[in-house]
């Protein structure tokens, strides 16, 4: 019976540190990694740049800004071509996602409460073109709820409720998202160099070169700036 005191306390602490741990705010985990959309599986996955227009038809009915996706001078892979990423501003004012800018009323754990001005809501919709995303979920509206939902390499974004998904992001290691700038801009790749994602779980979209190769470690990237 001596014993049951320091029981409840472990209990406690564990319930606590439990709580914390699902408190954490996504801000924090956005920043942990570089986060882009999971679309880019499929795109190295076909081993063939001309994939990425299926989910960004924009670029392939408008060539001349082709050069965005392709280009040196403001190529993608060097962070200014926004569709392709999240980010968050170091003041935590905004939220970027794939060129649509929103405005942070509050943060609460895997939440993101926004709120956004008329013209901010204009800017957005017309941003719409550049990459295939469910849209809809967002359009004129000037407030809702953004829910992370955080699962190994992936997370899950959904609008107000769990029922509402709008969309998947993904982190890959360095070697891999190495293979993605060379396909995408020279519409070549080493598929043997290629780790996709894994959930929490373990399981892939597609199978790893590197399953039979005995694997690389997960790394941060370093290319997209932080807004």
């Amino acid at each position: 019976m001596k014993k049951l005191p320091d029981l409840l306390l472990l209990g406690m602490l564990f319930l606590n540190l439990s709580r914390a741990e699902n408190t954490v705010s996504v801000i924090d985990k956005l920043r942990e990694d570089d986060w882009v959309c999971s679309f880019f599986n499929d795109v190295l996955n076909t081993q063939n740049r001309d994939t990425y227009y299926k989910y960004a038809p924009y670029y392939l009915e408008n060539p001349e800004y082709e050069e965005d996706l392709t280009g040196e001078r403001y190529p993608w892979y060097e962070g200014i071509w926004h569709p392709n990423f999240i980010s968050i501003s170091k003041g935590c004012k905004s939220l970027w996602i794939a060129s649509h800018d929103y405005d942070i009323k509050k943060l609460s754990g895997n939440k993101v409460y926004i709120e956004i001005s008329k013209e901010r809501m204009l800017d957005n919709l017309d941003a719409d073109k550049y990459v295939d995303l469910n849209w809809k979920l967002l359009n004129n509206k000037k407030k809702f709820t953004l829910i992370f939902e955080f699962d190994g390499d992936y997370v899950d974004i959904y609008v107000n409720n769990k029922k509402n998904f709008f969309a998947t992001f993904c982190k890959y290691d360095i070697t891999t998202y190495n293979q993605l700038k060379d396909l995408i801009k020279t519409n070549k790749c080493e598929p043997w160099m290629i780790e996709y994602p894994k959930r929490a779980d373990g399981s892939i979209d597609y199978v790893s070169g590197t399953e039979h190769t005995g694997g690389h470690t997960m790394k941060k990237l370093a290319s997209f700036p932080k807004i």
